[in-house]
């Protein structure tokens, strides 16, 4: 039975961090951020606990396999931030940054 990501931070607590990192770098690079054994292969090579051979449940909800598509960790962020952002949208305002860019100003330009 594969070990869960909470089981993973015992040995390493950057292992979330890492994993994120890692999975927007291939991502990217046009590489699958859901190849268990390549991520097992680079926590090695940055000197990192090995993960073990088998990825934790919560990493293949997403999909893991050569798809391609934006599972796992990365995709549940993903979700995340999209869901926020329909939710700031509703609010009637974008966050801080979009003030300060002029983004909303130009988002209700183009509504009139």
């Amino acid at each position: 039975m594969p070990a869960s990501f909470s089981d993973l931070e015992q040995q390493n607590p950057q292992i979330r961090q890492t994993l994120q990192e890692w999975q927007s770098a291939r991502q990217s690079n046009g590489e699958d951020p859901n190849d268990w054994e390549a991520f097992r292969q680079h926590c090695q090579a940055i000197g990192a606990p090995d993960p073990g051979s088998e990825a934790p449940q919560e990493f293949s909800q997403g999909g893991q396999g050569g798809s391609g598509g934006q599972g796992g960790i990365l995709g549940q962020l993903g979700q995340m931030g999209q869901q926020a952002q329909q939710q700031a949208q509703q609010r009637g305002g974008g966050g801080i940054l979009d003030r300060l860019t002029g983004q909303q100003k130009q988002d209700e330009a183009q509504q009139r």
